[in-house]
């Protein structure tokens, strides 16, 4: 699992870098003397362009194959349903011996004390929850800004060119629009992801309460949870992988308020 993980936030790596790559290009070529330059630069959008498409898909790819080891092991760990036979055949052919992968971790991963059983699985996915939705804000705000600001640049590539497209060739021109275009697709995938984010944010903030609700319950929440737990699994694999440096950054101020949330709670009910 960390392993496709890995690979996955490698890909989306890639993917901003072709996209930022993109931008810069695309600032050199509007500005750029006439002459071969701006045309090398078209050239090399459009290449950058196609690797762009490759990796984006690849990290999705590897995104789906990670969320699918996942799904089984937190049915693993929260109900002692163990993985069939055709579910490992299936991962095996795909990802390869997961013997020969490093542990994702060593000590336990999810906070829960309770036995196998749904109120741990709801309790886990309670966990699942507030980590996603937090980072996938973070990351909302963090891709909100970026396609802003490619946006910005686009609209000023297209004012520039206007003001200085009657003093060059068509082909000139032709191939600073071309370049200006592609920042425009550029950053809507960008906005794209950020709206997805954003989703990934509101959902994840949604089941966490309804998992908080259940928690209250004692009896009857067998289905419940597993529809519950459904909707987590969907929301998740329809955003885009958390950037690894994200995650980083918030690791800790998370993991802070994960611990300390009782804490606060119980000094907050007394008084």
């Amino acid at each position: 699992m960390g392993l496709e993980y890995s690979r996955s936030k490698s890909w989306l790596n890639w993917t901003l870098g072709l996209s930022f790559a993109i931008l810069a290009m695309t600032i050199l070529s509007i500005y750029m003397l006439p002459g071969d330059g701006p045309k090398v630069l078209g050239f090399m959008a459009a290449l950058f362009q196609i690797f762009l498409f490759f990796s984006r898909h690849l990290s999705k790819y590897h995104f789906g194959l990670a969320e699918q080891i996942r799904r089984l092991a937190m049915l693993h760990d929260g109900l002692g349903i163990n993985p069939s036979e055709d579910q490992i055949a299936s991962i095996w052919q795909k990802v390869g011996n997961p013997q020969d992968a490093k542990p994702a971790y060593l000590s336990p991963y999810y906070e829960s004390q309770s036995p196998k059983g749904h109120k741990r699985l709801l309790e886990i996915t309670r966990e699942s929850a507030f980590f996603s939705g937090s980072l996938a804000n973070s990351s909302s705000i963090v891709f909100w800004t970026l396609a802003g600001l490619g946006f910005l640049v686009s609209a000023l590539s297209f004012i520039a060119l206007v003001q200085t497209g009657a003093s060059l060739s068509t082909l000139e021109t032709t191939s600073k629009a071309v370049v200006a275009s592609m920042v425009f697709w550029v950053t809507g995938d960008l906005a794209a992801m950020a709206w997805q984010f954003k989703i990934l944010a509101q959902t994840s903030e949604r089941i966490q309460t309804q998992c908080a609700n259940l928690l209250l319950k004692s009896e009857n929440i067998n289905d419940a949870t597993h529809t519950i737990v459904g909707e987590y699994n969907c929301a998740v694999v329809q955003a885009p992988p958390i950037p690894e440096w994200i995650y980083k950054w918030r690791k800790n101020v998370l993991n802070e308020a994960w611990k300390n949330r009782q804490v606060f709670a119980g000094t907050s009910n007394a008084t």
